[in-house]
């Protein structure tokens, strides 16, 4: 019995971690806390689509994406560090998926 108790939380464990989503749309989040630092605008209709978007995405992508939401020591994703307002113009149609 106790062996069947111990096992209870590493069979939780993905139940608990499945609504974050995958890296790609959690940098939807991230690209949204760029923008409002830019002073621009992205709602939540926008990272719905981008989330939307990125629901299901390819090996490569993923990479990419996660290596966006890495975190440095001082709190920063890399996508903080490598983004700047001016290169963010035009970026809402790619991150939200109107772009294609």
């Amino acid at each position: 019995m106790r062996t069947a108790l111990l096992a209870v939380p590493f069979l939780a464990a993905p139940l608990l971690f499945s609504g974050c989503g995958n890296a790609c749309q959690q940098l939807c989040d991230v690209v949204a806390d760029v923008y409002e630092s830019c002073g621009k605008s992205y709602g939540d209709s926008e990272i719905g689509d981008c989330r939307s978007r990125y629901a299901s995405t390819d090996a490569d992508m993923l990479a990419t994406c996660e290596y966006g939401i890495d975190v440095d020591r001082d709190g920063r994703t890399n996508f903080e560090k490598d983004a700047t307002c001016e290169t963010i113009e035009g970026w809402e149609a790619a991150f939200a998926g109107s772009g294609e």
